[in-house]
Formats: structure tokens, C-alpha cells, sequence
């Protein structure tokens, strides 16, 4: 609760906030976030650490762990398809007028 007081102080102060790491659109939208931007490297950790797809879809991104798969995954294709499905998610926050 603080924090977002903090961040609607600066908001009608004129100043631009950036939340770090701070993409849940559920809450972005629900609460009434006031953020200038929003970014998070979840979509490299993800696919460095756990080896996990993120897709989006319905406004949010969403993390698949493929359980099938047998052999060793090559990270810089998940990287890759991760980073596709994060411009997708930031071009549905620029159209959002908030």
C-alpha cells in the first residue's frame, strides 16, 4: 500500500515513475497502477534458469514448462521465442491509456 501511494504522489506530481520488474497486468489494470513504464528480465531468467516458454495470451504472460522434453534445451531458441512473446506483451501495455 505504500508503495503505491508513493508511486500515485508522483504521478500527480508530474513525476514518471518506472516499475522495475513489475509486469503482473492483472494487477497493473485492477489496482490502478500509475507507472510511466513497466520491464522485468523474467523473460531471459526464465529461459535461462528453468528453461521456460512464456506466452502471451489474454493480456497476460503465462509460463509453460514443456515436461516432455528429453534432451537439454537450447536456451538461446527459448531466449529468443521468450523475447518475441515479451514485445508482444509490451506493445498490449502501450495501448493502454492509464
Amino acid at each position: 500500500k505504500l508503495v503505491k501511494k508513493m508511486v500515485d504522489y508522483a504521478y500527480y506530481r508530474g513525476v514518471k515513475v518506472h516499475g522495475l520488474g513489475f509486469t503482473k497486468t492483472k494487477i497493473l489494470e485492477n489496482e490502478n497502477w500509475r507507472f510511466y513504464s513497466v520491464d522485468s528480465s523474467s523473460w531471459i531468467s526464465s529461459a535461462s534458469r528453468g528453461q521456460k516458454l512464456q506466452i502471451f495470451k489474454n493480456g497476460c504472460i503465462e509460463n509453460v514448462n514443456d515436461e516432455k522434453r528429453k534432451v537439454k534445451a537450447n536456451i538461446s531458441k527459448i531466449a529468443s521465442f521468450n523475447f518475441e512473446e515479451w514485445c508482444k506483451y509490451q506493445k498490449y501495455m502501450d495501448r493502454k491509456n492509464w
